[in-house]
C-alpha cells in the first residue's frame, strides 16, 4: 500500500499581489500530482489548507476540482482534512463539500474509512480541524477530539490532522507529542510548512510522524528552507510494520531574498548577483520572484528608483527579451535602535508578544499573568483579522471578555458580560448555554 501525504498546497494563493504565481502554484500542484501517480500510489493524504481561502475564486475551484476527480477517476482514494484556510465555518459549508468521491470529515468530528489492498485491510482516520490559538479550552477539546477517534476506530494505520504540535513548533498553541495516540503506525500532518519526519518508540514499536511541509514556496520567509530541504510530499509505504517514507521533491517557484543597507555599494553587487542566480533558475513555465529588503538607519535614506533601474537594467542583460519572468518585491525598514544598559552591556530584544504585555500592565493595570495571556489573544485576533475569519474572531472575543480589567478603561460593562442563552426556537438544535458578549459590537463602532 502506497500513500502520497500531502499537506498546505493553498491553491489559489498570490505572492506579493503578483497575479501570475496564483496559476503557477496550481500547476507545480498538479505536476506533483502527476508524479505521485506516476508511481501508482493507492491514496492520496491532503492534510488541511488545501485551498488558500474557504470562498477562493471560481477558477481555482474548478481546476482543484478538476484536479481531484483526475486522481479519484483513475480508481485512487483521496483523503481531505480541513485546515484554518478552508474549514467548515456555523454558517457555510468549507469548498471541501464540493470534492466527490474524497473522504472528509465533513461537520463530524472524524471519519474512519478501510481500504483493501493484496488481501490486507488498512484503516485511515481523518479529524476535523480545531482553532485552538486563543484558547486553553479549544486545545483541551481537540485533546479530546483525538482520543474520541482514536477509541472510535479501534485498530487504525493512519491519522490525519491539520494541527501543530507543540514540540516542534513552540510558539503556536496546539497538541503536545504525547497528546498523540500510540495507535496509528503513522500520523500524517498538516499545518506546519517545513518538512518533518521524526520517529517516536510507544509501546513497543516505531510510530512515524510526518509534515510534508507546503507544496510550494508560499512566502519569502520558505525560500531558504525550501532550498536547504526542498519542496514537495512524502509517499508512504505502509507494507512493512514500519512505514518506510520517501520524500519527493517538486518544482517550485524560484526565489531570491536580497536583504542590505541603504548604501549603494551593499545593495547593488547584492542584488546583481541575486538576480544571476535567479536568471539560471527561470523559464516560461517557471517565473520566479526577486525580493530586496533594505535596512535603514535613522537618518538615511534611499532611492526605490535606482534600485528598480538596477533590476531592469541586469533583468535585460541576463534575460534579453524575457524580462516578465522575473518580478520583484520591495521593502525597506528601519534598523532597530540598539538601547545599552549603564554597564555597557547590550539589553535583549524584547518580542513583539512581551513589548505588547508591559504596555498592556502598565497602561490598563492588569497582572502580568493577565496582560500576557490579552496579549495572545490580540495576537489570534489580529490574524483572525488577516484572514477573514469572523468564527474564530467571535471566539477570541469570548476570550477576552473574560479579562476583568474592561471597565477600568470605560467599556460599559453591558458589553462585557456573557449574555444567557435564549430557549432555542421548535426545531433547532439547543444552544450553548452562554452567548458571546457584545464586544464585537463595541469595538465595530
Amino acid at each position: 500500500m502506497l500513500v502520497a501525504h500531502f499537506a498546505d498546497t493553498h491553491l489559489g494563493r498570490i505572492l506579493y499581489g503578483i497575479r501570475e504565481t496564483e496559476e503557477q502554484i496550481i500547476n507545480h500542484f498538479e505536476q506533483a500530482v502527476d508524479q505521485a501517480l506516476a508511481e501508482h500510489v493507492d491514496a492520496f493524504i491532503f492534510a488541511g489548507d488545501f485551498l488558500d481561502e474557504r470562498k477562493p475564486p471560481i477558477r481555482v475551484l474548478k481546476k482543484a476540482i478538476e484536479i481531484v476527480e483526475k486522481i479519484t477517476g483513475k480508481g485512487v482514494a483521496v483523503f481531505m482534512v480541513p485546515g484554518e484556510h478552508d474549514r467548515w465555518t456555523r454558517g457555510d459549508d468549507s469548498p471541501q463539500a464540493l470534492f466527490r468521491n474524497a473522504y472528509t470529515p465533513g461537520r463530524n468530528k472524524y471519519f474512519t474509512k478501510r481500504i483493501s489492498k493484496n488481501g490486507r485491510e488498512y484503516v485511515f482516520t481523518g479529524l476535523n480541524y480545531i482553532y485552538v490559538r486563543s484558547s486553553d479550552e479549544a486545545r483541551q477539546a481537540l485533546h479530546q477530539q483525538v482520543m474520541e477517534a482514536d477509541k472510535a476506530a479501534g485498530r487504525y494505520d493512519i491519522l490525519i490532522m491539520h494541527q501543530n504540535i507543540e514540540n516542534y513548533f513552540p510558539l503556536d498553541k496546539g497538541l503536545s507529542i504525547s497528546n498523540i495516540p500510540a495507535t496509528p503506525r503513522y500520523v500524517a500532518m498538516g499545518h506546519l510548512h517545513r518538512r518533518i519526519l521524526d520517529k517516536r518508540a510507544v509501546e513497543g514499536k516505531n510510530q512515524v510522524i510526518a509534515y510534508p511541509g507546503s507544496i510550494d514556496v508560499l512566502n519569502v520567509e520558505e525560500a531558504e528552507e525550501a532550498r536547504r530541504n526542498g519542496k514537495g510530499f512524502y509517499i508512504v509505504d505502509l507494507t512493512p510494520e514500519e512505514p518506510i517514507v520517501h520524500k519527493i521533491n517538486v518544482e517550485t517557484t524560484p526565489f531570491e531574498y536580497v536583504e542590505a543597507s541603504a548604501k549603494e555599494s551593499d545593495w547593488r553587487p547584492k542584488i546583481a548577483e541575486a538576480l544571476a542566480r535567479l536568471a539560471k533558475q527561470v523559464s516560461q513555465g517557471n517565473k520566479g520572484i526577486l525580493y530586496v529588503k533594505i535596512t535603514m538607519s535613522t537618518g538615511e535614506t534611499v532611492s526605490l528608483e535606482r534600485i528598480i533601474n538596477l533590476i531592469i537594467e541586469e533583468k535585460k542583460k541576463k534575460l534579453p527579451g524575457s524580462h516578465d519572468l522575473i518580478f520583484h518585491k520591495l521593502e525597506r525598514k528601519l534598523a532597530q535602535e540598539t538601547l545599552e544598559k549603564p554597564s555597557g552591556q547590550l539589553q535583549t530584544p524584547r518580542g513583539e508578544l512581551e513589548t505588547l504585555a508591559d504596555y498592556l500592565t502598565r497602561e490598563l493595570g492588569a497582572k502580568p499573568e493577565e496582560a500576557s495571556k490579552l496579549a495572545e489573544h490580540l495576537s489570534s485576533l489580529k490574524e483572525a483579522f488577516r484572514q477573514g475569519d469572523e468564527e474564530s474572531l467571535e471566539q477570541t472575543l469570548e476570550e477576552l471578555a473574560k479579562a476583568g480589567f474592561w471597565s477600568r478603561i470605560g467599556i460599559p460593562e453591558e458589553y462585557i458580560k456573557l449574555e444567557e442563552a435564549k430557549p432555542p426556537a421548535a426545531g433547532r438544535s439547543e444552544p450553548n448555554a452562554r452567548k458571546p458578549s457584545r464586544l464585537t459590537e463595541y469595538f465595530k463602532r
